[in-house]
């Protein structure tokens, strides 16, 4: 019982420092809040609007915003506009506020190596600025004249110069007595392979300080000013700090709120300065693809940001890329829309040349994710050849397969179902849609039956939720096996997603991983009786005398019978759309997959576990 009365404390002193967190200074960081009564309120940070219907209660340290649900504390609120872990979250939010974290999240050795090297980088940062505007920088100078930046411009994004030379800027910062150790795990400074003399990595190229969400300085970009370098564009080395997939260039510049401008999503440094000189707002990826974790932090800026492509085709290439990619984390309210550049032009110059007005013009017609789909598909160009509409539907019915949101596929179904009707034709699915302008609607005879494919989801889920929470209350260690695969999941019906939130917490607050612990923890949470009654009734899922092995196994085919249940049910819609087209091995799939779910229905428990 001493681990549990040290975990116990360990939770105590979390509650405790929630309890005591001031929310308005961390969100004021993002919201422009006024006092409206014992409330105060702003513009939404989660969703764009222009009426204010976020609100901020003081007294209970919570936010709610009235048009899109969002709720929470503090440490919610950076999670989710910040994209932070709850660790990390824990820790900003005590920096933010001054209160003392509690003792789990306090800084470990490496973040605190983490936060020295980005002082490092900070003295570089200040050097190269130095550099440029002193007499050498003239060359660099005109350069960003030339690009049309402007004195404030070049200030705020704060570029400099690393000057030509072999190791000027490692011998000045070692002068100041930072280590090599350091210049070196910061990117700034490169160790030859035969043991000679360090050497800077940035060398007579023009620099772009790279920040992360919160503003910490993390790495930089280089553009070569001399015609002789091997590469235009060179980045910080992967590192403790700079982790490329996750960064977006121009990010800490964004301020979502009280802006109804769109975000739009470039290629370059330069296209970004250029738009933001411009009183646009934009990111841009450092790379010419966007990864999912960049897609994700877009979509945590923005609900629908506007990627815009140089014309060419790579660049057309690079959006067809990024719609596929966006297909497999589609959620509710949030998509991607595509403006395509003039042949020969990129935002920075297509500015240049035409000034806000002219880009405007530019991006005002959009293409929206599923047309630019069905182009990355070939779907303009299938014609009447029956293999290249076969091959269309094919992939078709891939993506779709991908998208993990239930409502969101269906919506997409029905998008799509000209290419699955027989009686449309697929021509309009490829029409681009128009901003402003009604989706297209499907076919009367390819609309899925009110409540079919719901009802048929929310049985399967009510047959998969609670063996699975009953196990995982019963053997709590199997959540640090499963927690990346929990954290995933979404349970709809009340009151089980209620106790996975509940369950992940618990494992967050690092509790020792025994039942009895748990259990009080729940009990404190006053869950209700019927909900803890359900949660320890007897289940087939874990019969006495099961093997940690024999349990682990068993939570595996639980998450893979609730993670099947979507993917089940978008093959039985697409399967009977084209059982409608007439074909008797269609008939025979969808009775097919009717007994499937029937079995995994059967294979789930004892339906009397579903009861709460």
């Amino acid at each position: 019982m001493r681990w549990a009365a040290s975990g116990s404390r360990r939770l105590g002193e979390l509650d405790d420092f929630k309890a005591r967190l001031p929310i308005l200074p961390i969100v004021r960081r993002h919201v422009r809040l006024q006092r409206a009564g014992p409330l105060w309120k702003g513009l939404c940070p989660f969703h764009q609007e222009k009426t204010p219907s976020f609100t901020v209660t003081e007294a209970r340290g919570t936010y709610h915003c009235f048009g899109c649900g969002a709720h929470g504390n503090g440490i919610d609120f950076l999670m989710e506009l910040e994209g932070l872990p709850f660790g990390e979250a824990l820790a900003r939010a005590a920096e933010l506020t001054g209160l003392e974290p509690p003792a789990r999240v306090r800084p470990d050795p490496e973040r605190a190596k983490a936060l020295a090297l980005s002082d490092v980088l900070e003295e570089a940062a200040l050097w190269f600025r130095q550099r440029l505007g002193e007499p050498e920088g003239q060359a660099a100078r005109a350069y960003l004249q030339g690009r049309g930046l402007e004195p404030d411009t070049i200030e705020r994004f704060e570029l400099g110069l690393a000057p030509g030379g072999r190791d000027r800027l490692t011998a000045a910062l070692r002068a100041r007595s930072i280590p090599l150790d350091d210049l070196v795990a910061g990117g700034l400074t490169l160790l030859p392979d035969d043991g000679g003399a360090p050497f800077d990595r940035f060398r007579d190229r023009l620099m772009f300080p790279i920040r992360d969400r919160r503003g910490r300085l993390v790495g930089f970009g280089g553009r070569a000013l001399g015609e002789g370098a091997k590469a235009k564009y060179l980045n910080s080395p992967e590192g403790p700090l700079f982790r490329k997939r996750e960064l977006l260039y121009g990010a800490d510049k964004l301020d979502r709120l009280g802006q109804d401008g769109r975000l739009h999503v470039v290629e370059g440094y330069m296209d970004v300065i250029a738009m933001v000189q411009a009183g646009l707002r934009a990111t841009a990826p450092l790379g010419t693809a966007v990864t999912a974790e960049q897609l994700g932090a877009l979509w945590r800026l923005a609900d629908v940001p506007v990627v815009c492509l140089d014309g060419d085709t790579a660049g057309q290439r690079a959006a067809g890329r990024l719609a596929e990619l966006a297909f497999g984390h589609l959620q509710a309210g949030r998509s991607l829309a595509f403006a395509v550049m003039p042949a020969g032009e990129d935002p920075d110059s297509l500015l240049r040349r035409h000034g806000r007005a002219g880009f405007a013009r530019a991006v005002e017609q959009t293409v929206d994710l599923g047309a630019m789909l069905l182009r990355q598909l070939g779907a303009d160009r299938a014609g009447q050849s029956p293999e290249a509409r076969a091959e269309v539907r094919k992939r078709l019915r891939e993506h779709l397969r991908r998208i993990p949101d239930a409502d969101v596929r269906v919506e997409y179904e029905r998008h799509f179902a000209p290419w699955f009707d027989r009686a449309a034709t697929p021509a309009a699915a490829a029409r681009p849609w128009r901003r402003g302008a009604p989706m297209p609607a499907a076919p009367v005879a390819a609309r899925a039956r009110p409540g079919s494919l719901r009802d048929g989801l929310q049985q399967v889920e009510q047959l998969t939720a609670l063996p699975l929470l009953q196990l995982l209350v019963r053997e709590p260690s199997l959540l640090v096996t499963f927690e990346e695969r929990l954290a995933r999941l979404v349970f709809e019906p009340d009151p089980w997603e209620r106790v996975r939130e509940v369950l992940l917490d618990f494992l967050a607050a690092d509790e020792p991983l025994e039942t009895e612990v748990l259990l009080r923890h729940l009990r404190r949470l006053e869950l209700g009786g019927a909900v803890m009654a359900a949660l320890l009734r007897p289940t087939r899922a874990m019969p006495p005398g099961s093997t940690r092995e024999e349990l682990e196994r068993e939570c595996r085919r639980l998450l893979e019978l609730h993670e099947r249940r979507l993917s089940l049910g978008t093959e039985r819609e697409l399967t009977a759309r084209s059982w409608r087209e007439g074909g008797t091995d269609a008939r025979s799939l969808v009775a097919g997959l009717d007994s499937l779910l029937n079995r995994r229905r059967a294979d789930a428990g004892d339906p009397d576990d579903s009861a709460a």
